[in-house]
């Protein structure tokens, strides 16, 4: 079955901005964030006779049920773009958990005993699993990869999606590149479906 992901990333939080790793972490958009999802939103409406601008006006205008990620900035971006549409929480949609490296950057890593496992992890292509925290168990790319795309075939077979549907999905970067690696009829690796907050993909992939 062939359908179309309409996949949007979450604006920036306060951490997102200083570039530290927001995984599990529950942060609310800031300013900066509803600004971005606010100026993706006109710039949809404004592109006329695009499929992009032409699916999300048939998703407004219909109210079509919208899925989304638990955390915070997820639900508040899926309010702003879609104030009227139904929700629906997928818990498997929540980004990956980077356990210990949740809160901090790369910079404030170094200056701790987590800077050589944090080395360790970037070097191993983020492979290995990320160490646990107090606060959070980590992670590694294959688990979160398999946890996110069963989801989304769970998904399509409880709500028999058809042939052809566009899926509007609100969600994180990770959750993104997990799908579109997965199952994009483009095919390219995790890290080259990067997209930015407050941007968006529509692709059509195979399930």
């Amino acid at each position: 079955m062939k359908i179309v992901l309409f996949l949007f990333r979450h604006g920036s939080t306060a951490g997102n901005v200083i570039k530290r790793y927001i995984g599990a972490t529950d942060e609310k958009l800031c300013e900066i964030g509803r600004n971005e999802i606010e100026n993706e939103k006109k710039s949809l409406i404004s592109l006329k006779n695009t499929p992009e601008s032409a699916a999300f006006m048939h998703i407004l205008a219909n109210k079509s049920k919208i899925y989304v990620s638990p955390l915070q900035r997820t639900q508040e971006t899926a309010q702003i773009l879609f104030p009227d549409n139904p929700k629906q929480i997928v818990p498997d949609f929540r980004e990956m958990s980077f356990g210990a490296f949740e809160g901090k950057n790369a910079a404030e890593m170094e200056k701790t005993a987590l800077g050589e496992h944090y080395r360790a992890w970037v070097e191993s292509g983020c492979e290995t699993k990320c160490p646990d925290s107090a606060l959070f168990l980590g992670e590694d790319k294959a688990g979160f990869s398999n946890r996110i795309c069963n989801a989304l075939k769970n998904l399509a077979d409880s709500e028999k999606w058809q042939n052809g549907e566009i899926i509007p999905i609100v969600c994180h970067g990770g959750t993104i590149n997990a799908l579109l690696e997965r199952f994009a009829v483009t095919r390219k690796g995790y890290f080259e479906w990067r997209t930015a907050h407050g941007a968006y993909r529509f692709e059509e992939v195979e399930l």
